[in-house]
């Protein structure tokens, strides 16, 4: 059942929430499917909305049964299938297997349940299961720490370039960083997870990084290698440059897929581009979530371009991520850390949305051009404008003057 909830003045942004929440719900099942159409169990899937079904809904329990039925198709060499359970024998073994797809949700499933639950019980009965995986990702490599073998990639994009060994690589990054703040927090040693996310990300620069840039042909590369870590400061944030330059010169238009999108809008928020996600998001006139909503969509598509692209889902939640940017940013509910020991409360005020109601797990927030509400059952910071306040849990109002 839901246990979040988000809604503002701007009936496009409300569409997209909506058919979010919509695409999730629909996508339940025993196990969460790509899409009721099919009602094939995709574990890419799963891992790419992890973060928004622990955050949008009361999912402890399922997604620790999903853990469970993946900790038992795991092979004995680590590889976890395709879809869970396994179908088409050994097919399922074989293809788009990687930290960029199907063992990804082993870690990213573990670790957003427990981080909006604090519940520790998912850590240590998936530990060994994730730790197997780990174990295994080298052979899907030619030696060293780059891997580009099987894997995914870059999915269901418009315009296609992005590298499989950028995206397994960083999804590797990404699993090993998991997996330290995971033992971090549960009282484990991370030595090992820390020193292999470096060498991770020594080894790809070695080979994708020149003269203080990133050597990169597609946007996804840009935003996954400033995302995980590969790139210094100052790098980084000309890799966010390089991508706002490329999204303007395609129309304002999403043409990267989803590994692109997963981290998109906290990248570029993170250096304050609030605005322009608000301007791509609200771009009618390509191919995307605000032409979706205006041409009726009550869910998302399995692709921008479902008008001329083959014959594809018109449900499918692994868009579904979008949906945090509107609690983490807009509301500003940012949960640090598992459970609820460092909540920070940071609004974005953006031209086009005026007033906002937000409920994330109990943390209400509601302002509008003159006033914020905030009502937390737990201690947090606020950071208004250039002021930071402590506060303890309870009910607050303050001026936006």
């Amino acid at each position: 059942k839901l246990a979040s909830s988000f809604e503002c003045d701007n009936d496009i942004i409300n569409g997209i929430h909506t058919a979010c929440v919509n695409s999730m719900l629909t996508c339940c099942q025993d196990f969460f499917v790509d899409t009721p159409k099919r009602d094939a169990p995709w574990t890419g899937d799963l891992m790419l909305s992890a973060e928004s079904i622990a955050a949008d809904f009361d999912s402890y329990g399922v997604l620790y049964e999903n853990m469970m039925m993946c900790k038992d198709a795991q092979n004995e060499k680590g590889g976890l299938p395709a879809c869970v359970p396994a179908f088409n024998g050994n097919w399922a073994y074989t293809k788009h297997i990687g930290p960029d797809w199907t063992e990804g949700v082993l870690f990213h499933v573990t670790f957003f349940a427990y981080k909006y639950t604090g519940n520790r019980k998912i850590v240590d009965d998936m530990w060994d299961t994730m730790n197997k995986s780990l174990d295994f990702f080298p052979t899907l490599g030619d030696g060293g720490y780059l891997l580009n073998k099987s894997g995914t990639g870059d999915w269901s994009f418009v315009k296609g370039g992005c590298s499989l060994e950028v995206a397994m690589t960083a999804y590797y990054r990404i699993s090993a960083l998991m997996m330290a703040s995971l033992a971090d927090a549960t009282d484990r040693d991370s030595t090992k997870y820390r020193e292999l996310a470096e060498n991770i990300k020594n080894e790809i620069r070695e080979k994708y990084v020149k003269n203080g840039e990133l050597n990169g042909n597609h946007i996804t590369e840009y935003i996954l290698s400033a995302s995980v870590g590969f790139l210094t400061e100052d790098e980084e944030k000309k890799a966010v440059e390089k991508v706002v330059e490329m999204v303007k010169a395609d129309n304002m238009a999403i043409t990267f897929g989803v590994h692109g999108n997963r981290m998109f809008f906290d990248l570029l928020s993170k250096y304050g581009y609030q605005q322009f996600i608000y301007e791509v998001l609200m771009n009618d006139k390509v191919l995307g979530y605000a032409y979706q909503v205006k041409e009726g969509l009550k869910t998302l598509p399995e692709v921008f371009t479902y008008e001329t692209n083959r014959v594809m889902s018109h449900n499918h939640h692994f868009f579904f991520f979008l949906d945090m940017w509107f609690y983490k940013w807009i509301a500003g509910i940012k949960i640090n850390g598992f459970g609820y020991n460092d909540v920070v409360i940071e609004p974005s005020f953006v031209d086009g949305i005026g007033n906002v109601k937000a409920n994330l797990h109990g943390i209400k927030v509601e302002y509008d051009k003159n006033s914020i509400k905030i009502d937390s059952p737990y201690a947090f910071t606020l950071k208004l404008k250039n002021s930071v306040k402590h506060l303890n849990m309870g009910k607050y109002e303050f001026s936006l003057d």
